[in-house]
This record gives C-alpha cells, structure tokens and sequence, in this order.
C-alpha cells in the first residue's frame, strides 16, 4: 500500500507483462509496449507519483534480473520514456523527490492547505536551503487526519542510490494543530518515520497561534534542535561494525539516545567496547570515503 503518512520503504511490484508488445526483446535495452500497455503503465505512474512525493526507485526487469545501471532522473522524464516506448531495460531509475524540502503528502480527510499552513510549509522549505544540513536528506510534510506535520528524520549514512541517506527511525518533527487551548505549534523528537506518531504529555517547542511570529519561533527551535551535537558509537568485532549507537548531547541535560542498530547485545556489554564517538549531527560533513 501506498500511504502518504509514512516514509518508510517496501516494494511495490506492477504488471508490465502485459503491457508488452508481441515483438518485445527481453534482451533488448529498452522494452517495447503496446499502445494501451503504455497507457495503462504511465496512468499507474500518476497513481504512485501522487501519493508518493519522496524520492523512490523504479526498475523494469524480469525477476531476478540483475540491475545493469541506475540513473537519476525527473518526474516528467520518466513518463516521456514509457509515453515514447524508451524506458530502458534492468535500468534502475532513481526518481526525484516532488520538492527538495519536506514533499507534502495528503492522507485521510483531504482538503487544501489553509494559508497559515502552506505558508510554514514555504518558510520551512526556504529556511532548509539556507541552513543546507549535511544530514537531512528525507525530509517529508504530510497533512494527515486534517494536522500538518514536518518530519527531519537523521541520516546515518551518506545518500547513495535509493538510500535516502538511510535516515533513523527517530526524526524531529514540528506539528501544526489545534487544542483545546486553540492554534498550537508542537516540536519535538518521535520514536517513527510516522507522522507526529505519538503525542508527548509535555512537547518540548509548544508555542501557540500559526501566525508569522509563532512560525518562526517554530522554525528557530527546529534549527536549534538540530544543531545539538549528536555523536555515534561503533562496536566492532572481527574487523566489522556490528553495531552503531546515536546519542544527542543537549546543551543543557544529559545524553539522550536515539537509537542502536545492529547486535544490540554488544551495546548491551559497555560503551568501554565501543569506538571513538564520532560527530554525526544533521550538520556534521560525512567523512571523504
């Protein structure tokens, strides 16, 4: 399923067999489509391409294929190669994301943004590609049951392929709303790529209205956020990280981890077996490989 409030991954596998053309090669470098398997294929593209902002992977190949080459390419491209009966053949087509910074997805209960909305939606992306984190390659927005939230979730690596940055599961997240109390601009850290998945007894940004002063302390908060600096720990056996642990360093409080991947029984055994802690903060370079 396709859902606009996740960022999390799978595949999606679609029926291009019978899209072919009886004289199809499948060993040819681009597939050959009947005219109505074209336009069966390039209307299940609009379908994914709504719903699914982010940037996603598209390969056509016959099972078990192995991929020849990957290649970037644009929204629009890509319909023109199928339209055009060019899409290469175990080409693995790295597609662009709808907008560089928090593509928006609308889920349950669709309705347009409301002013105050797109204009934190705007600000926000403006205020990203001034401040250019090193580590933030999967941004996503999502207006989800009528309440917009901005995800940030933390790369762990650098972008490669469809990667993303492979971002951790906790991301800082600012949350659009109403309470009680009226018109209110949550923050803090969630444990999930899901948008606002739980929310704190007590948020740690709760400012109130959605006008332009309470936007920008929004904002402000979030940079500040994330230029805490947020350190990795490597465990190590046989000459292979087997396990990687993030903690975040606010200026005023102890360490807070936010995730262990890998054999969590080393991390379990003491950070004295633990690596040099490495910078890994949204804004720390990735080292030269």
């Amino acid at each position: 399923m396709i859902s606009p409030r996740r960022t999390g991954r799978g595949v999606v596998y679609i029926d291009g067999h019978s899209a072919l053309a009886d004289d199809s090669d499948w060993s040819a470098p681009t597939w050959t489509f009947t005219p109505e398997g074209r336009a069966r294929l390039v209307a299940t593209l609009d379908v994914i391409l709504d719903n699914l902002p982010t940037r996603f992977g598209l390969e056509a190949a016959w099972a078990g294929d192995p991929t020849r080459r990957t290649e970037p390419i644009v929204r629009p491209k890509l319909r023109e190669l199928i339209a055009e009966n060019q899409l290469g053949n175990r080409v693995l087509y790295i597609v662009d994301a709808s907008d560089n910074w928090f593509p928006l997805s609308v889920g349950p209960r669709e309705r347009p943004l409301t002013q105050e909305e797109q204009s934190l939606l705007d600000e926000a992306r403006a205020h990203m590609d001034a401040i250019k984190p090193s580590r933030a390659s999967s941004t996503s927005a999502s207006l989800y049951v009528g309440e917009l939230t901005l995800s940030v979730p933390l790369d762990r690596r650098p972008l490669d392929g469809l990667d993303v940055g492979d971002s951790l599961d906790p991301s800082l997240q600012l949350h659009m709303c109403i309470r009680g109390s009226g018109d209110l601009i949550l923050g803090d850290w969630q444990d999930a790529h899901s948008a606002w998945h739980q929310e704190p007894t007590h948020s740690a940004l709760k400012v109130e209205g959605h006008g332009a002063e309470s936007r920008l302390e929004a904002l402000r908060w979030l940079e500040s956020e994330m230029r805490n600096p947020i350190i990795r720990r490597d465990w190590r056996m046989l000459g292979r990280t087997v396990c990687s642990g993030w903690w975040v360093h606010p200026p005023n409080g102890s360490e807070q981890l936010l995730e262990i991947r890998g054999f969590l029984p080393m991390a379990l055994a003491g950070r004295r077996r633990a690596s040099v802690p490495v910078a890994a903060g949204y804004f720390d370079p990735w080292a030269p490989t």
